[in-house]
């Protein structure tokens, strides 16, 4: 009988009946954290303690200090991937470079938006993802063909884009040849369609009247109108139905489409800020500086580490994903979940949002992740619903070179006698690219470089 396939093609079973299969095999446990902070590593145990298909390990860790988790809560998406890139400014501002940053989400997908945001916060940002830029998405090219008919800039392409976007019955074929956007040589087309439910003049009138109802309006109450008025927003929702997407993941795009609009004068002035944004993108992507954040899926960052790591849309459908709906697929989910908070070092943000739009022009209400209260449980975490509290301690890198009277431990060798101010004399037992272990009397202390 196969084995079930998990992360990366990875069965816990496998491993849980490992002593089964080999009872002779010597255990060795492993259950030392070198790279995250206690904080970070509590949170971690707290989460994956709720799994029953493990081996269970004390984690302890290798680091002084605590560390942070920090959880924030937006009122919706577009407002939570606001307050991340504020953040990252505000990091950047404070000295501490955008390649110890990372940005984990649960698909490559999610990474869109943020890599839009972040390029008109000017952040730089890399990925191993095939991110697409956000305006190359078949959403933006839409709204694009609807604003060109609006203001009167007619071509057939255009039309026929959205003839059945939303759904109006009508045949493509009839309006081929229409050369002028009027209400007469649209009827003459809609006249030789044929339907006995439908009434293909009523549509494409109706179409007509509504596009020239929104001419002379400022750009996002134009785009607000396609969305709403036009019926776009129901058409996202039926078509999402359709190919077995996720509805919520289409609006939230228009959602972002409709408040982008608002910055620009015109549908010239946004389409090309539009052709400029997917150049840089492009080029970013092309070029993968390494002085950028990363932006990842958590599947990517396995084996990955970085000082601050954002795990954004901390939500029911988003982590775990909807479709995880057995245990044994919630299990997989939360073990996934556990890897992405300890790729950070120093400090974990945990984001989520509280509501996101339909079709209806109302807004319903997002769960939290139920990963979020088992992180929690016990313990009294820091919380930034409210933005900064001011009484955190100040994220920095530790100039530990300071504390050595021989200088910057990079420069140790094994076996070379050292002395720091608070742990008094000691000796390099272990060198690493990343770490050296130095022998004080009493204990071990591990120094990251």
């Amino acid at each position: 009988m196969p084995r079930g396939y998990g992360f990366r093609g990875a069965s816990p079973d496998i491993m849980l009946d490992f002593k089964k299969d080999f009872p002779d095999a010597h255990e060795i446990r492993m259950d030392i954290n070198y790279r995250s902070r206690l904080e970070i590593i509590t949170a971690a145990k707290n989460l994956i303690e709720h799994n029953t298909q493990r081996f269970y390990k004390d984690i302890r860790a290798a680091r002084d200090g605590n560390g942070q988790v920090i959880f924030h809560s937006s009122a919706d998406r577009l407002k939570e991937i606001e307050y991340l890139a504020r953040e990252i400014s505000q990091l950047k501002a404070s000295g501490i470079p955008l390649s110890s940053i990372a940005v984990l989400s649960r698909t490559n997908q999610e990474l869109e938006d943020v890599a839009a945001v972040l390029e008109s916060s000017h952040l730089e940002y890399r990925s191993p993802e095939p991110i697409q830029d956000i305006y190359e998405h078949f959403i933006f090219t839409d709204i694009m063909a609807y604003l060109n008919l609006i203001d009167g800039n007619f071509r057939s392409d255009y039309l026929l884009r959205i003839l059945n976007r939303p759904g109006r019955y009508l045949k493509e074929s009839a309006f081929r040849n229409v050369q002028k956007f009027t209400e007469t040589a649209l009827t003459d087309a809609a006249l030789s369609c044929t339907s006995q439910y439908h009434s293909p003049v009523d549509h494409i009138l109706k179409l007509y009247k509504d596009l020239c109802s929104l001419k002379g309006k400022i750009l996002q109450e134009k785009v607000s109108g396609i969305a709403k008025q036009i019926g776009y927003q129901k058409y996202l929702t039926e078509y999402a139905g359709f190919t077995g997407q996720d509805s919520s993941t289409l609006l939230e795009k228009l959602h972002y489409y409709v408040s982008d609009s608002e910055r620009f004068a015109d549908r010239d002035t946004w389409y090309l800020a539009a052709v400029s944004h997917i150049r840089c993108h492009r080029s970013q992507m092309r070029e993968q500086t390494d002085q950028g954040v990363t932006l990842s899926t958590m599947h990517r960052s396995k084996g990955l580490e970085w000082d601050i790591v954002f795990i954004i849309n901390c939500c029911e459908g988003y982590a775990p994903i909807a479709k995880a709906e057995k245990k044994s697929e919630l299990e997989e989910e939360r073990r996934l979940f556990y890897v992405a908070m300890t790729r950070a070092r120093e400090r974990l943000y945990l984001l989520n949002h509280t509501s996101k739009p339909d079709y209806k022009h109302t807004r319903t209400q997002v769960k939290p992740s139920v990963f979020l209260s088992e992180i929690k449980e016990g313990v009294q975490w820091r919380n930034h619903e409210n933005g900064k509290t001011g009484n955190e301690p100040k994220l920095q890198r530790i100039e530990i070179e300071k504390d050595f009277k021989e200088g910057n431990p990079a420069s140790f060798q094994e076996g070379m006698n050292v002395h720091h101010k608070s742990f008094g004399p000691g000796i390099v037992i272990r060198k690493t690219l990343s770490f050296v272990t130095i022998r004080f009397e009493g204990s071990d202390k591990i120094f990251f470089l």
